[in-house]
């Protein structure tokens, strides 16, 4: 199992599309980690590079006042939470378990965030010279 980018993820703002298709690598490298050890290592990285990645999109929006501010952080928040609660539950399940989480959580992500949030940030960002995130 792998999950692709396909360009209709693509927001048209260049770092946040660079910064996802990282994420996306990520969660593959840890999808692909063939035990605990490995596993845990890839958790560690993806959820570094997910607190820079929102980190990155949070002051972003902070300077250029961007007016969905609160909503959009609201929104990485409950990733993050959703995200490291998998990472304390990890030694309690099976493997294949916690990889199927972790997809569904990204999934879910992938659906809902990007074409939702970042899209409309990225647009924002551009003055509504952009393309928009669609699935």
């Amino acid at each position: 199992m792998t999950i692709e980018w396909n360009p209709g993820f693509e927001t048209c703002d260049a770092q946040i599309d660079y910064q996802h298709k990282c994420l996306f690598v990520l969660v593959n490298r840890l999808i692909h980690a063939t035990d605990s050890l490995q596993a845990r290592e890839c958790t560690q990285r993806l959820l570094d590079y997910l607190d820079a990645h929102c980190a990155y999109e949070e002051m972003t929006m902070h300077k250029s006042h961007y007016p969905e501010e609160a909503s959009h952080c609201l929104d990485h928040t409950k990733l993050r939470t959703k995200m490291r609660a998998l990472q304390d539950n990890q030694p309690n399940l099976p493997p294949a378990l916690y990889k199927f989480q972790l997809v569904v959580i990204f999934k879910e992500w992938i659906q809902h965030h990007i074409p939702e949030h970042d899209a409309r940030l990225a647009e924002f960002l551009s003055y509504g010279d952009t393309c928009q995130a669609s699935l």
